[in-house]
């Protein structure tokens, strides 16, 4: 008989505890910045010479001219990227009316058999 009224009683108030959760996306955003340097070096060799020579009345000329130029350029780049990330975030549903009535019954049941619990104590100990 016992478990006759306390396995029903103790299904209503599992029940009257369960909600819903239903997932809502939410969407995120993620700002990453990079900066990206790059040298790039260029060398120049400019070479001239010039050789004149004359043997009857001796003209010689001699002329060597190098040149090395190395140029440096720098550049810097910024690259800024933006994700879009959708998330899922659960978000708890407003009770229906049914719902919230099975909730106030199981807090009732949940009273009732407390002090019904109680009063069977008692009882035994006298």
């Amino acid at each position: 008989m016992k478990t006759g009224i306390i396995l029903p009683l103790m299904a209503i108030m599992a029940a009257a505890g369960c909600t819903r959760q239903i997932p809502v996306a939410a969407p995120t955003w993620h700002s990453d910045v990079r900066n990206e340097r790059s040298a790039t070096t260029d060398t120049i060799y400019i070479g001239d010479s010039i050789h004149i020579a004359t043997v009857a009345d001796t003209v010689r000329e001699t002329r060597v001219r190098t040149v090395y130029r190395t140029r440096t350029e720098r550049d810097t780049l910024t690259v800024c990227t933006t994700d879009t990330v959708t998330t899922i975030v659960e978000v708890e549903k407003a009770p229906t009316r049914s719902q919230s009535t099975l909730t106030t019954i199981g807090r009732y049941a949940t009273g009732i058999l407390i002090g019904i619990a109680l009063v069977a104590i008692v009882m035994r100990k006298r």
